[in-house]
């Protein structure tokens, strides 16, 4: 999870030294976006990814056009286990959209800070849960202590510490198949 999510120009993230590794960060003079503060260890020094280096730290854009796990080679048939690629899906576009049809995951899928997953229809007012525009279904086993989809980092029954901000999910089902205790946790 984020710990800050900042709103700073490119000069005053570079010289800031308030921003922390796990920081998310919104470059209001720049059209990129929202960038994560990593370590400078996991980037490709001012590559694709990378706007800057301040060792140790980086700035890495996230791209926050909606991403469709459909185009990362996802399976909507409520048999194949999406779940790692629904997870690079959110860990790399933050923002994860799909429409109608079933996803099958094995683990729990989490939705970290700043991080969006919804579901799109064409049916603007859906009748009932069966109507909604996408559904995630739980193909593991018999888990009672976890969730099908967990909102922030912590685990299902622990007392929270650690704020989950900035998380947009909805307009989804959620089967958990009478193995997952928990739909949306």
């Amino acid at each position: 999870d984020y710990l800050h999510l900042l709103d700073m120009t490119f000069a005053q993230a570079i010289a800031s030294t308030e921003i922390k590794l796990g920081d998310a960060i919104r470059i209001s003079d720049r059209a990129d976006g929202l960038f994560d503060v990593v370590l400078d260890s996991s980037v490709t020094p001012n590559g694709k990814d990378a706007i800057q280096c301040v060792s140790p730290l980086a700035l890495k854009w996230r791209p926050t056009i909606p991403v469709d796990p459909v185009a990362l080679g996802a399976v909507k048939n409520g048999i194949a286990d999406n779940l790692d690629i629904l997870r690079y899906a959110l860990d790399t576009y933050a923002n994860v959209e799909s429409f109608g049809g079933i996803y099958g995951v094995s683990d729990t899928l989490q939705v970290l800070g700043h991080q969006r997953l919804w579901g799109k229809t064409e049916n603007v007012r859906p009748n009932s849960p069966t109507d909604a525009a996408l559904t995630f279904k739980w193909i593991g086993g018999i888990e009672n202590r976890k969730a099908v989809i967990l909102v922030g980092v912590n685990d299902v029954g622990v007392d929270p510490v650690t704020a989950a901000s900035g998380c947009i999910v909805g307009n989804f089902a959620i089967e958990c198949d009478n193995k997952a205790g928990f739909g949306l946790y």
